[in-house]
Parts: C-alpha cells; sequence; structure tokens
C-alpha cells in the first residue's frame, strides 16, 4: 500500500485534492490508520485515479464525477456523461471566443476613438412588407438558425410554396424588454406577396408596418454585429432620440439569396422617436 503523500506524487493528485475525494466517495482510501490519520491506498488505485483526474481535467464537476465512475461499466452511460459534457464545452468555446472579440474590439476603441466613422448611421423609415412570421424562444442571439430551420420544416410539411417577394428580404425581431443571456424572444419574417394564407399554430401571416428608424447597414458575415451595436449606443449617446420599439435585424442579403457570408448584407434597426 501507499502513504497518500506517495501516492499523490505518483497519481499527480494533491493531498488536498485526494482528502477531498475521500469526503465525496470519490476515491476513498483503502484504509486510515487510527493512530496517525494517515490515508492507504492500494496499488490498483492508480488507475482510478487516473480517470479521476481525467474527468477533472476536462472540466467535469465533482457529481458527474461521482456518477461515471459509479457507472464506469455501463458505456452508454459514460458516452451520454461526455457527449453532454462536449456540447457543454462547445457552448463555452463560442462564449469565450466572443469575449476575445470584445476585448480586441475595445482594445480598438481604447486606441482610436474614431473607429465607429467606419458605421454610417442613417435616420430612415423603413416599408411596411407582408410577412409569413414565426415567434419563439432560442437559447442564445447565436442560435437564431434553429428558428429559420423550424420554420422551413412547417412551410414543408404544410406543403405551402409561397411566393416570396423579388428581394427575399427577411428580417429578425427581438422582443426582449433587456438584453437577455439566454432564453431569447424573437420573431423571424420573411416577405411574401400579400394574399390569402391560413394561420398555424407557429406561423402568423400578417403586415409589419412601416417604422422610422435609425439604422447601420454593412456587408459581411455576422461578426461584425457586435461593433455595429456598439457603434449605434455610441450614436444614441450623442443625439436626442428616443428608442421607440423593439430592435429588428434586417437581411437584405443573407441565406435566401447566397451561401458565401462575405457578401452578405444587413442592416441593424432601431425604431426610433
Amino acid at each position: 500500500m501507499f502513504k497518500i503523500g506517495d501516492f499523490s506524487r505518483l497519481t499527480s493528485i494533491s493531498i488536498r485534492m485526494l482528502r477531498f475525494y475521500d469526503q465525496n466517495d470519490i476515491l476513498k482510501p483503502v484504509f486510515i490508520d487510527e493512530e496517525s490519520g494517515y490515508r492507504y491506498y492500494r496499488r490498483e488505485q492508480i488507475f482510478e485515479a487516473s480517470q479521476v483526474r481525467f474527468l477533472r481535467d476536462i472540466g467535469l464537476s465533482t457529481a458527474r464525477i461521482k456518477e461515471i465512475l459509479e457507472n464506469y461499466q455501463n458505456a452508454e452511460e459514460v458516452q451520454k456523461h461526455l457527449e453532454i459534457q462536449l456540447i457543454e464545452l462547445r457552448e463555452e468555446a463560442k462564449k469565450i471566443d466572443m469575449r476575445i472579440k470584445m476585448i480586441e474590439t475595445a482594445k480598438q476603441i481604447l486606441v482610436k476613438e474614431d473607429m465607429f466613422m467606419n458605421y454610417q448611421v442613417e435616420i430612415k423609415t423603413i416599408p411596411a412588407i407582408y410577412a409569413v412570421t414565426k415567434r419563439g424562444i432560442i437559447p442564445s442571439y447565436e442560435n437564431e438558425h434553429l428558428m429559420w430551420m423550424g420554420m422551413t420544416k412547417e412551410l414543408q410539411a404544410l406543403q405551402l410554396d409561397l411566393p416570396y417577394t423579388k428581394d427575399k428580404q427577411t428580417r429578425c425581431y427581438f422582443h426582449d424588454e433587456g438584453f437577455k443571456e439566454s432564453e431569447v424572444d424573437v420573431e423571424i419574417a420573411a416577405s411574401i406577396q400579400p394574399g390569402q394564407y391560413q394561420d398555424t399554430e407557429n406561423l402568423k401571416f400578417k403586415e409589419l408596418p412601416e417604422t422610422r428608424v435609425a439604422s447601420i447597414t454593412f456587408k459581411g458575415d455576422y461578426s461584425q454585429c457586435t461593433d455595429v451595436s456598439m457603434a449605434l449606443s455610441a450614436w444614441f449617446a450623442g443625439h436626442d432620440y428616443e428608442i421607440n420599439g423593439c430592435q429588428f435585424a434586417i437581411y437584405r442579403v443573407g441565406y435566401m439569396a447566397t451561401q458565401n457570408p462575405n457578401e452578405f448584407v444587413t442592416e441593424i434597426c432601431w425604431p426610433i422617436k
């Protein structure tokens, strides 16, 4: 048997963490000396310790590590936990990537105060359109595509061949009162020729009214959205306008027109008064 210090060196797990794993029934010593309080481990537990260290290093919580070890012989159960962790890590990676881009943008702001001059704010009236719409809750702003996929599937299931307008304009309205980190309330819309259509549980056919807005139009992929939003915020700080409704994006050239993100043309709009 190995004393806790020797076992710690062999497994690269600190004595503090070995005691923690003992207290949480994850990796228990085979024997604790009553007089000295020393914990002792078997040679066979080195492999078990390597499992614990691996699961810890990939970011699993103590509770999930314990559950995996209890079901280690059930390959399907272990795969399920690993797949959940993979999904969570990918979502976290997206958030980290966004933070990196925000820091890069902040560095540019500190160095060059006129960076927002790259974007031209327009005061204009957005014409009304007739559209098929779908409103729902998505996990985050980055998941807007889930709504479009849902609309496409529903239209296909209904075998509706809608007469889209020549410009194939699409929009997305953000209905939440404030910024949301999750559970975002959005409404997507695709412009179609007016006609007699039957609403369904999820799809609504309606006119979206004309709206006076402050807007910025940009060309290229959607990674610019953060810069555009900051530019609009800076513009509001220097002009005497009030916000008069929810923000929306007009995809003047989007996925319905091209698969090349460099060719996208997007207009970010804030209703004003």
